[in-house]
């Protein structure tokens, strides 16, 4: 769980840094009434000690004035520590 730009902006920059082979696909965005956005995509790559992911993600976004106020992800997917 992360709280405020900046960890969320952390959590990025060492996403870019330590995965690898990092695909994002079938993005789609559709609003929620007249204050949300929803979004959603797959994901798939390398995490941090090499192991393939393969995650289905969706965004809900609470808009406030024209501008993202909140932002809530979920992630569902796969991860393979099998060696």
């Amino acid at each position: 769980v992360l709280h405020g730009v900046e960890a969320l902006v952390g959590e990025l920059k060492r996403r870019r840094e330590q995965w690898r082979d990092t695909w994002f696909e079938d993005l789609r965005e559709r609003t929620v009434g007249d204050d949300g956005i929803l979004q959603t995509f797959t994901a798939t790559g390398k995490d941090e000690q090499g192991k393939p992911f393969h995650v289905n993600v969706v965004d809900l976004y609470d808009v406030r004035d024209g501008r993202i106020s909140k932002k809530d992800t979920y992630w569902k997917g796969i991860w393979s520590y099998s060696s």
